[in-house]
């Protein structure tokens, strides 16, 4: 005759075992548990130091990351013009961005604090 789901299985000295956990973790769980919790801490931690760190440039990455996506399409046409010359291409750029963005706004910079 075959057991029925109902049935709690049987160890192998015949005691019936409980077919539910009981609702008291195990040592396993409770130290599985515990490194679960010291794991989440130490990345929340980590994560905190990392933002702090980096939290006086992130205005400086934002604007790296806006001019370089808006600027991409010139690099590719001044790449093309230099036939594929990727360093004189990248030169060219770092030099007119800097003539074309950096002196000018440091130019207004001191212009405004006067």
């Amino acid at each position: 005759m075959r057991e029925t789901g109902s049935e709690s299985p049987a160890s192998p000295t015949g005691e019936h075992l409980p077919s539910e956990p009981t609702g008291q973790p195990g040592r396993q769980q409770e130290y599985e548990l515990a490194v679960r919790i010291a794991r989440l801490t130490i990345i929340v931690g980590v994560g905190y130091l990392i933002f702090s760190v980096f939290s006086p440039f992130l205005s400086a990455i934002a604007w790296a990351a806006i001019l370089s996506y808006a600027l991409y399409p010139v690099y590719r046409r001044i790449v093309h013009l230099t036939r594929g010359r990727t360093s004189t291409s990248a030169f060219l750029m770092c030099v007119a961005v800097t003539l074309g963005i950096i002196l000018p706004l440091f130019y207004l910079s001191f212009f405004i604090a006067e």
